[in-house]
């Protein structure tokens, strides 16, 4: 979906990313003339819409430039407030270095991202092969300092439960409760399978839980 003065949209409906997809809407997204005002809102509203009527678990990754001057920044955050009850998550991306941009980026987040997931998953199983071991810290590692793919539940990766993925200091407590006695045992969901208690900003699209 991109918007304007107006908005448009490459599909009606979520698509799977294949390939041959992600192609279409590559060679879509290069035809939308880089032109008129800012008006975010129109947009958004239409992108939660869709979401919305998804069965799996949503995602919006909103890449701006500046500020939206159509309504402003202020009337933009409350309408997608309003409308975004869910909420699905809003992922900003901003391609300015102006502060104004920033500054709105950041409250949009806030407004959209602190959700409970309704995704079960055990924390520590980073890899997603339903054992905790070594090879799960090392996952954390490698992919919080960018060595190796994100994991697809987030949440699992976030082994002290404090609402942050954070290599070193996670790693170190699943490291800690696998070969240090006495150490204190992960938070829950661990040792079974459980739904996150406290709404964070991570992710958990799918795991090996039941």
């Amino acid at each position: 979906m991109a918007f304007g003065g107006t908005f448009s949209s490459f599909s009606n409906s979520l698509l799977p990313a294949t390939p041959e997809n992600v192609q279409l809407a590559a060679d879509w997204l290069t035809l939308v003339p880089a032109a008129g005002a800012t008006c975010a809102l129109s947009g958004l509203l239409a992108a939660i819409d869709l979401a919305e009527g998804s069965t799996a678990f949503p995602v919006l990754i909103f890449t701006a430039e500046g500020p939206p001057n159509c309504p402003g920044p202020s009337e933009t955050i409350a309408g997608v407030a309003a409308a975004n009850g869910g909420p699905v998550p809003i992922y900003p991306v901003v391609l300015s270095s102006d502060t104004s941009t920033n500054s709105f980026m950041q409250v949009l987040a806030q407004v959209s991202q602190f959700v409970i997931g309704s995704t079960p998953f055990l924390r520590g199983d980073v890899n997603g092969d339903a054992v905790i071991n070594i090879a799960d810290p090392i996952f954390i590692l490698q992919a919080g300092f960018g060595l190796s793919c994100d994991p697809f539940c987030r949440d699992a990766g976030d082994g002290n439960g404090d609402g942050i993925f954070e290599p070193i200091s996670d790693a170190v407590t699943v490291l800690g409760t696998l070969f240090v006695a006495n150490y204190p045992p992960l938070p829950a969901p661990y040792p079974q399978c459980g739904l996150e208690t406290f709404p964070n900003t991570l992710t958990c699209f799918t795991s090996t839980c039941p």
